[in-house]
Order: structure tokens, then sequence, then C-alpha cells
């Protein structure tokens, strides 16, 4: 069954440029892109279902909200946890937090695990990311890494090494390595990073605007690739 293409224009990453993401006039092209990166998705959500992983899609906003502090800089698809899987961590994610704090995203960016597709004025990337805040998974992450036995870190490190050598691993873009070089140190070291900056440790691959819009027919499926090999 075939899917829309992500079939990506220079103006898809104009409407995300510094000077407009506090103005509403630029909401129309950053929704058309919404629409198309969520009717590309699909492609991915059933490619995910056969591998037996069943996940649910949410678009961030593409014009200024409040969730967004009014500022639109940059379009996320979130491939995350279906509802009932959801349902069962957030019950131990809310203790203790505020009503207006449960509300103000509804977005997994800092409560669960997720792939991603994101796009900005600089470029496109797909992603695995874990907040420090995403309490549940990120125990998951530090109990694997400090197995006794070494088979948890031996298999997280091999699963590393099996990504495309364009793949890359890290807190922020400046720190981040080849994903075929990480160590159980270093994801140590990357996790105390991410909670001291209360940024998400990150997996994936980034294409520039130029390189995305060179390669716009075949991009798409790429990306797909991408997101299922994470």
């Amino acid at each position: 069954m075939s899917h829309p293409p992500l079939d990506l224009h220079a103006r898809d990453f104009d409407a995300y440029a510094a000077e407009k993401a506090t103005s509403n006039a630029y909401s129309r092209p950053r929704l058309e892109l919404k629409q198309r990166a969520l009717a590309w998705a699909r492609g991915v959500v059933a490619r995910l279902a056969a591998l037996g992983l069943a996940v649910d899609v949410h678009g961030s906003d593409e014009h200024p909200t409040l969730r967004n502090k009014k500022r639109v800089d940059c379009q996320w698809v979130f491939f995350w946890r279906d509802e009932a899987a959801r349902d069962e961590l957030d019950r131990l994610l809310d203790q203790g937090r505020t009503i207006s704090q449960v509300i103000d995203d509804p977005s997994p960016f800092a409560r669960h695990a997720f792939l991603a597709l994101r796009l900005d004025a600089e470029g496109v990337e797909v992603c695995f990311a874990v907040h420090p805040e995403a309490r549940v998974d990120v125990d998951n992450l530090r109990a694997r890494l400090d197995d006794e036995s070494g088979a948890g870190a031996s298999e997280l490190i091999a699963a590393l090494a099996a990504l495309p050598e364009e793949f890359r691993v890290g807190v922020r873009a400046d720190d981040r390595v080849a994903c075929n070089a990480a160590t159980p140190e270093a994801l140590r070291g990357m996790l105390e990073r991410a909670a001291q900056g209360q940024v998400p440790l990150w997996i994936g691959w980034s294409v520039s605007r130029e390189t995305a819009l060179l390669h716009a027919e075949t991009l798409g499926a790429q990306l797909e690739d991408a997101l299922i090999a994470l």
C-alpha cells in the first residue's frame, strides 16, 4: 500500500524562519506541511505495526499558542506510545504534578520516549529521544546500562552500532558522536548532561535544508526507513 509522499519544498523550510515564528500569517503554509507530514506518517505507523509496535501520532501546533510560547520555529511529528500504554505510565508520571503542568503540553516531549520527525528553517531530522522528565524510560535505560551481567549494555551498544553510519547520539548538536562510537560510559555521561540541561538524549539523523531539497523526491522514503531503523 502506497502512502502520500513528504514532498518537501523550500517554502516548507521558509515558514519556520526566526522572523516568522511569532506571526499567524504563516500558519497556513505550516498547516499544509503538518497535514502532509501526518499523511506521510501513516506509512511509518503501518511499518511499525508490522513490527509489533503500536504507536499514536501527534503533530505540534502550527500556529502560535500558549503551548509553544507563541513561537513556531519548527514542526514536530511525534510517534509515541498508544493510549493504553500512555495511561498506564501517566498515572505514575502525574503524581505530584499540578493540573496546569498536566495540560500545558499534550505532546510526549518531556513525558515519554518517542520517535519523531522534526523540520525547521535549517533542515529536517528523524530521531529517537528521551527527556529527563520521562522518568520511567530514563530509569529503564539506566538499568540496562548498569546491568551487572553487562548483557543489557552490550545489547544496547550493539543496536547503536548497527545503525547507519550517518546516525549520531548525544544531547546537544555540538556534542553528538557517531552511534558506532558510543560506549556505556559515554551514554551515562550523556544522561547526566541531559538531566543537568533538562534536554533530551537524542539519537538520529539530520539532513540540511540544501541536501533535503536536492534529494526531495527520495528523501521521504529515506526518512521513513531511518525511523524504522531507530
